[in-house]
């Protein structure tokens, strides 16, 4: 339990970091330090809002499919407490 909880916790971080590679790089030098969060912001302050839309719903999907996989890999066998 406490396994699938901190692997969640780390999937729902690498998700929503964006503030110390903005500050840091700004997703330089080239795109080295570019993540998905920084691309959705750089796509939508130029004009691109439906690339940095489909971009934000891939990052959802993304986290969908890491929860139920940890749920999945994670779940308790029979004869157990919960």
């Amino acid at each position: 339990d406490t396994i699938s909880i901190c692997m969640l916790m780390g999937v729902s971080f690498t998700l929503k970091t964006f503030e110390l590679p903005f500050v840091m790089t700004n997703g330089g030098p080239g795109t080295t330090t570019q993540i998905l969060p920084l691309l959705m912001y750089k796509k939508f302050l130029n004009n691109e809002s439906s690339l940095a839309n489909a971009i934000g719903f891939t990052m959802v999907t993304i986290g969908i499919i890491a929860i139920l996989l940890v749920k999945t890999l994670t779940k308790n066998k029979e004869g157990s407490l919960e």
